[in-house]
This record gives structure tokens, sequence and C-alpha cells, in this order.
């Protein structure tokens, strides 16, 4: 069996230090293995686990299932501990596939996998604990075993005719929101003008060499013609803040700290707290237990204004490292998007820097922010990539929405102040 060639991103660092987030608000999807190992349990006769329903049908699975969770959104077998009941009792190896890899990912190329993280791990986020290369010899021995499979990956749908094309893309897209030349705000200003540029019919049917050529132009040209959304800084227009107010909740509700409220009393204050999202004026709403009371107008201040700490660069490197490494490994493109082109991923990785800082100044409102806050909105923005909301055909006509009008450099100006 030829197993594939893994390559690392970068300086990657993680650790377990069971916090149990990783055990919250995510869906387990099980294989036709995860099923049998869970049923040899035979947690039914458990006295302590009680009658409770630890299997949920999902037509999306292999195994036809997943793992069911409680009302609070964690999952059945969480501990008051925060420990996994079944690593508890069987170990390791006895939980589902899904369990044992996180935060671990692959991501496929043409001819080989890159293994990076999750940053929906805190500790990941953070960058902290063991370097990545230490964790290698877990994925190998799952690839060895055949637990784990890597197909070659597909490009993006934005040029199917050959990797070679879309590599082109990819790469150009890495340099732009890696380039330390740059602040952070520049550099994604930069590839959303890229990703504009490029978003022509007739780039598409371009010839490899022309593809080339063309990429080559359009790198200095962008930085050149970024200035003029830096010396006049709006603010987007009405239904550009209305749909990134609303994006912004639904990235709120990812965020590792969030309890979504319960019953029908819960379902209300959700709503009563979206329409006055919608409405953007006054007091916000209080749709994160943690997230202190403030107001829209206070979040539309300059951050130099609003927290002198937020333009230390220590505070903000959670956030460049999730933009930096998600370009570098191509995550953001080829992994959880099914259907999206590259432009459109680079629009929606680009978002997710004005929504970061909108969240880092809500989320500490009235008080400094620390890098640990910072990770934890990095965390939010890693599960973006999987949840339906913001990883579907109604995010993508969001961001066609928002960039039609110039919306998405002028939100992303506008929230760096």
């Amino acid at each position: 069996m030829k197993l594939p060639v893994i390559r690392l991103v970068g300086k990657e660092r993680w650790d377990c230090q069971s916090c149990g987030d990783c055990c919250r608000h995510n869906i387990i999807r099980l294989d036709e293995e995860d099923l049998r190992k869970l049923r040899d349990q035979h947690w039914e006769h458990d006295a302590e686990f009680g009658n409770q329903t630890f299997l949920v049908p999902d037509a999306r699975a292999e195994g036809r299932f997943r793992l069911a969770g409680r009302a609070d959104g964690s999952c059945v077998f969480l501990t008051s501990e925060r420990r996994c009941r079944i690593h508890e009792k069987f170990g390791a190896e006895a939980k589902p596939l899904t369990c044992r890899l996180f935060p671990l990912q692959l991501i496929p190329h043409e001819k080989n996998a890159l293994l990076t993280l999750r940053r929906a791990c805190p500790t990941a986020a953070a960058d902290e604990g063991r370097p990545l290369a230490e964790h290698l010899p877990v994925v190998q021995r799952l690839l060895v075993h055949g637990e784990v499979t890597v197909s070659p990956g597909r490009p993006a749908a934005f040029d199917e005719r050959s990797w070679q094309h879309a590599t082109r893309i990819l790469a150009a897209g890495e340099k732009m929101f890696s380039d330390e030349r740059y602040p952070p705000v520049r550099r994604v200003v930069h590839a959303l003008l890229f990703a504009k540029l490029l978003d022509r019919p007739k780039v598409a049917r371009l010839k490899e060499a022309e593809l080339a050529e063309l990429i080559t132009v359009l790198e200095p040209s962008v930085v050149s013609e970024a200035g003029q959304y830096f010396a006049s800084r709006r603010p987007p227009g009405s239904l550009g803040g209305l749909l990134f107010r609303l994006t912004a909740t639904e990235y709120v509700r990812l965020h590792p700290d969030f309890r979504p409220p319960q019953g029908m009393s819960g379902r209300g204050k959700l709503l009563r707290a979206t329409w006055r999202m919608m409405r953007g004026r006054g007091a916000l709403p209080p749709l994160h237990p943690t997230f202190p009371a403030t107001t829209f107008a206070a979040l539309e201040q300059p951050l130099g204004e609003l927290h002198p700490s937020l333009l230390k660069p220590e505070v903000l490197r959670p956030i460049e490292r999730y933009l930096a490494l998600s370009a570098a490994s191509y995550q953001y493109a080829l992994a959880n998007r099914s259907g999206w082109s590259i432009l459109q991923s680079i629009r929606a990785l680009a978002l997710t820097f004005p929504i970061a800082l909108y969240l880092l100044r809500w989320a500490t409102a009235g008080r400094e922010p620390t890098v640990a806050d910072a990770a934890k909105i990095v965390c939010a923005l890693d599960r973006g990539q999987g949840y339906p909301a913001l990883a579907g055909a109604r995010h993508r006509l969001v961001l066609s929405l928002l960039e039609y009008p110039g919306d998405l450099e002028r939100i992303v100006t506008w929230y760096a102040r």
C-alpha cells in the first residue's frame, strides 16, 4: 500500500489540555468501525451512564449515526470533569476516529497530503504545546492501519481543468495573506482585490502560461490599488452593515464559551437578538452569556480609542496566524466548503478578519483584551468552516452581495481602524 507523502504547514504547536471544548457544539458522525466499537462497549448496561441515548440517526454519516448531544450542546459522553467517558473506561483507541484525530487535519493536495491543525481547539489557536511534527506518528499509524485514507484532492470550482491552474491561484492567495511586509489588514485587502481582478470570465479561459503571467502582473497592482481604501476608510453601506452583523451573529454562536438558551423562551430570545442585530442601533443584545453589555456605536469606534492594547502585535497574533496558516495549507479552500470556487473562499477567509476584530471588541468591552480572548475568537472562526450557515449557498450569496458594491474592502478597513 502506497501512503501519501505528508508535509507540514509551518511551526504549529498543540497539546491537549482537557478543556472539553471539542466535546461541545460539534457533530461527531460515525463510520461502521466506530459503531462496532461503541456497541461492543455495551453502554446500555453501564450503571452510571444509565439509560441515556448515545446514538442519533444521521443520513450524512457513513455509519448512518452520530453521537448524541445534551440540551446544552455537550457530547453525551462528556463528564462533569470535562473528560471523555469512553476514554476513561476503555482508553483513547476506543473513541470514534474523529475524536482521536482532532485537531489534526490532513488536507489532500494533488500528489500529497498536508498536515495542519484545526484551530477550533483553543490550545491550537494559541500555538501552545508540542510542535506539530511530534504528532505526525499518530497520523502515520492511522494511515498504515487503514483507519484514515487520503484520496487525491480536487481543484476548487474556479478551474477544474488542472491542478496547475488551481495551485497558481492558491499560491498567490497564500503569499498575500502571509506577506509580512504589510500589516494583516493590508494583506486582507490585497487578497480581496486580487480575487476581484481574477473574477472575470476571460481569466477562467486562460492557459497555464497566460495565467501565470497575469498573476505576476496583478500582484504589484493590488498593492497600489489598495491605498484608496485606506485613504478614505468609509463604513459599509446599510445592506453591507446588516449582512456583516448577521454574519457576526453566526460566529458568536460558535464561540467556545457560548451556551445556547434552552426551550421555547430560548428560541424567542435568539429571534429577538437577531432582530436587534439587524437594526444595529442602541444596545447589543445579550446574545452571548459572557459578552459584556455594550452598544453598537461603541463597536464602531477605532481600535486605538476602544482598546489601545489591540494595537499590540501579540494580542492579534492568533488571528494573524489563523489567516496565514489557513492560506498556507489551502484549508480554507479545499476543506469543508464543497462547491465553492477558490475566489469565493478567498473572500470568505478575508471576511473572518473584520469579524474577529468586531467580536474581540464585543467580548472585551470595558476591559483590556488578552491573547486568550483572541484565541477563543479564532476557535469560532475555525468552526465556521464546517458550519452549514457559513459554508453553504447562503453564505456565498452574502459574499456576492458584499462584493458587488465594494463593501467587503470597506468592512475590512473600517473595522481595523
